[in-house]
């Protein structure tokens, strides 16, 4: 397991299986956040396990830039065959995958 703070407020925790990687999230993800999300997570959802988690319980807040940027990692991992679940979060977080009509598009 390894716990990453980031200063733009998202911090990260991994901890993997051969079979599964999972990747949780807390903290602000929005537009300060997004670049580690691109940069230090989404390398590590796809260095090889078949299936890959976001868990968003830890999440304070999620912006549409937060959400572009899960989207746009579901997409990158769906193009290597691996499958993304969410772990879903906080009422704030919940919302906003039910406002962008996102919450049922993940496994």
């Amino acid at each position: 397991m390894r716990s990453t703070p980031a200063p733009e407020g998202l911090t990260f925790e991994v901890t993997s299986t051969a079979e599964e990687i999972t990747v949780r999230l807390a903290g602000k993800f929005d537009l300060a956040s997004a670049m580690v999300f691109q940069h230090d997570i989404v390398p590590l959802l796809s260095r090889g396990q078949p299936r890959a988690v976001i868990d968003l319980s830890g999440l304070t807040f999620l912006d549409s830039t937060g959400l572009f940027n899960l989207v746009k990692a579901w997409q990158e991992l769906q193009d290597r065959g691996i499958a993304l679940r969410l772990v879903r979060g906080s009422e704030v977080v919940n919302r906003m995958l039910k406002l962008s009509g996102l919450e049922t598009e993940f496994e």
